[in-house]
């Protein structure tokens, strides 16, 4: 049982309704679609009927799903896009949000291939200090490879301890005879 939509001027048709499992569904009846699934659990899905987070989006088309963020503004600032973590004791070391960038494996695996870390360094008032950590993974082991903290930037190491702190083997290469690090 549903409401049925029907625009008065085109043949488009939507329908809402709940199924048996206590799933909304908004249903596109003109292309047999499912466009949108809010399941019991409060899950949102977009072309998807089995959302497995808050918000799913999943498309087979190529360059989809995109999300845009636009403005009209004509000012210097753009659209933003905020990770937020609103804990009433901020630590050292809190975690403040992941864009993790997933594919699958040649035995087809999901697998976390690269990632950008947010991380509270100092959350003191007046002296709050913030680091990321750039990970890609190699030989099947993903750790960070880039870490900025402060105003220190780490290669190969999670601390750094300079204004570029580089741990390993290194090959510097220049045009210029200009020596004056």
């Amino acid at each position: 049982t549903g409401l049925t939509l029907k625009s008065t001027s085109s043949s488009q048709i939507y329908s809402l309704w709940a199924d048996a499992s206590g799933n909304f569904k908004i249903l596109d009846n003109t292309n047999n679609l499912n466009r949108i699934t809010v399941n019991s659990s409060g899950n949102v899905g977009i072309g998807t009927d089995s959302p497995d987070s808050n918000l799913h989006i999943f498309s087979t088309s190529a360059n989809k799903p995109n999300l845009m963020l636009e403005s009209q503004n004509a000012g210097s600032q753009g659209p933003m896009l905020d990770l937020f973590v609103s804990s009433s004791s901020p630590a050292t070391g809190d975690e403040l949000g992941d864009i993790n960038f997933i594919g699958m494996d040649s035995t087809g695996v999901k697998t976390y291939y690269s990632s950008i870390r947010g991380m509270i360094n100092n959350p003191t008032n007046g002296s709050e200090t913030g680091r990321i950590h750039l990970s890609t993974r190699v030989n099947g082991s993903s750790s960070p490879r880039l870490v900025v903290s402060g105003s220190n930037v780490g290669i190969g190491t999670t601390s750094p301890d300079a204004t570029l702190d580089v741990e390993g083997s290194t090959i510097l290469n220049s045009a210029q005879t200009d020596n004056d690090f």
